[in-house]
C-alpha cells in the first residue's frame, strides 16, 4: 500500500529553540576556550613560597618587540613607562606589596621575579628595563645606567649597601639594583626618564621584615654545657629565609636586631633557652648563650658562598654555617632577648674579625666604655672563650651601634 509523503514543516518552537540553544552553547564553548588560553598566558610569580597572580602575560616581550624596532633604550624604555599592562601590573603590586607589608625593598624582589618570567634568556636588558618602569611608575628614585647597550639599574635607597657598584647622581648616590658583587665597573651614560628630584628613596623597613611565612622548616640543634646535652628546637621561617638570601649586603645596623628571628623562631629557640638559663646568675646565662652560638658550625662566606653576606639570625640558624660577622649578631640578639643585656659590635677591619661587647652586668669594671655605658667582650666565634676572654686588640676595634 502506497502512503503518500507529507510535507515536513518546521514550527518555531519545533526548530529554532534546539537551534539558538546549540548556537548559545558552541559561543558559549568558544568563549570559555578563548578564556582559558588567556588565562593560561597570565603570569604567577612564587613569591618565596606564595602564589601570586598578575594579568600580565607571558607574550608581553613578544609584543614590544615590534615597537622597539629601531627606537634607542631610553625610548624603549619610555613606551614600557606609558604602556597600559606596566600600570596594571603596578596597582596589582601595590596590593599585594600591602597585604605581604613589603617595603621598596621586597617589592623590588617581586618586581624582579616578574620580570623573569616574562622576559626570554637572552634579553637580560629587557627585564631590566621593565624593572625600571615599575619603579619609575611607582615614583622611586631610579636611573639607568647604558653602555654599549648593557643596561645597569640605580637606584637611591635610605641604607647602605656594601659590596656592589654605585654611581654619584645629582649628589645622590645611586646602587646598582641588581646586587652583582661580582659585576665590573665600566664607562656608562647615565640617565633618567623623569624628575628623580621629586622621586621617592628606595626604602627598607628597618624594624620589620616582609609578612611572608608560607613556607617553614624546624631544625633541632643539639648542644652541651656543663656535661648536659639539650636538645634545642627552631621553628624556621624558609619564605624569609630565602627572602634574605636575595637581600644585598647592608650594612652591619640595628636592622639585622630587629630583624633577630620570626614569631615562631622567637616562641620555639628563645622561649626554650629562657627556660634552660631561668635559674641561672646573668654571669653563666651570658656564657650559655655565648657558648651556644659558639657550637653552630663555623665557615666563611666567600668559601660557601661565593661572596660576602652579612645574615639575619633566622638566616643564620637556617644555614648550616656562619662567619664571625653572622655569629656576632646572632649572638646580641639572643643575649638581649635571653638576658636583656644591650650590646654593641666591635669591628677590626685590620683582622677582618667582628666580635660583641656586651652591657656590663659585674660589680667590677668591664673591658671597655663607650657611649656611657661599661661592656665586656664576648667572642662569639671561638670555641671556649668565656664573657671577658678574647685575643683581639680592643683599641684597634671600630665600635658599631645597633
Amino acid at each position: 500500500m502506497l502512503v503518500e509523503a507529507q510535507p515536513f514543516t518546521m514550527t518555531t518552537k519545533s526548530y529554532t529553540k534546539p537551534l539558538l540553544t546549540l548556537a548559545l552553547t558552541l559561543l558559549l564553548g568558544l568563549m570559555t576556550g578563548l578564556r582559558a588560553d588567556d588565562l593560561a598566558k597570565k603570569i604567577v610569580v612564587n613569591y618565596y613560597g606564595h602564589t601570586l597572580p598578575f594579568s600580565l602575560t607571558n607574550d608581553f616581550f613578544k609584543e614590544q618587540e615590534s615597537r622597539f624596532e629601531g627606537l634607542s633604550i631610553n625610548q624603549q624604555t619610555t613606551i614600557l613607562i606609558n604602556d597600559s599592562a606596566v600600570a596594571n601590573f603596578v596597582k596589582e603590586a601595590n596590593q599585594y606589596a600591602q597585604s605581604y607589608k613589603l617595603d621598596d625593598v621586597a617589592y623590588l624582589m617581586l618586581v624582579q621575579k616578574a620580570a623573569a618570567i616574562i622576559t626570554p634568556k637572552n634579553e637580560t636588558n629587557f627585564a631590566k628595563q621593565f624593572v625600571y618602569a615599575v619603579l619609575h611608575h611607582k615614583g622611586l628614585d631610579v636611573i639607568l645606567g647604558v653602555s654599549n647597550n648593557d643596561i645597569t639599574v640605580y637606584g637611591a635607597t635610605n641604607f647602605t649597601i656594601k659590596n656592589v657598584l654605585f654611581v654619584q647622581f645629582n649628589n645622590k648616590t645611586y646602587y646598582d639594583l641588581s646586587f652583582d658583587q661580582k659585576k665590573e665597573p665600566k664607562h656608562e651614560q647615565l640617565a633618567d626618564m623623569g624628575n628623580v628630584q621629586t622621586s621617592n628613596l628606595i626604602k627598607l623597613n628597618k624594624l620589620t621584615p616582609p609578612a611572608i611565612g608560607k613556607l617553614s622548616s624546624n631544625k633541632t640543634i643539639p648542644f652541651e654545657y656543663d656535661d648536659y646535652v639539650y636538645f634545642f628546637t627552631s621553628n624556621i621561617n624558609q619564605s624569609l629565609v630565602e627572602y634574605y638570601h636575595d637581600l644585598p649586603d647592608i650594612e652591619m645596623s640595628l636592622v639585622y636586631l630587629n630583624y633577630g628571628l620570626s614569631e615562631k623562631g622567637a616562641n620555639t629557640l628563645v622561649n626554650q633557652l629562657k627556660d634552660a638559663t631561668a635559674y641561672m646568675s646573668k654571669e653563666k646565662a651570658v656564657n650559655f648563650v655565648l657558648s651556644f652560638v659558639q657550637s653552630l658550625d663555623y665557615a666563611k662566606d666567600m668559601d660557601v658562598l661565593g661572596k660576602e653576606k652579612f645574615a639575619f639570625p633566622e638566616e643564620a640558624l637556617a644555614n648550616d654555617f656562619s662567619d664571625c660577622e653572622d655569629r656576632s649578631m646572632l649572638f646580641a640578639y639572643l643575649v638581649r632577648e635571653v638576658t636583656n643585656l644591650q650590646s654593641i659590635g666591635l669591628l677590626y677591619k685590620d683582622a677582618a674579625h667582628m666580635n660583641v661587647a656586651v652591657e656590663n652586668w659585674r660589680k667590677n669594671a668591664g673591658d671597655l666604655s663607650v657611649y656611657d655605658m661599661d661592656f665586656v667582650v664576648c667572642e662569639p666565634s671561638g670555641k671556649g672563650f668565656r664573657a671577658g676572654e678574647q685575643t683581639m686588640n680592643l683599641t684597634k676595634a671600630n665600635v658599631v651601634k645597633w
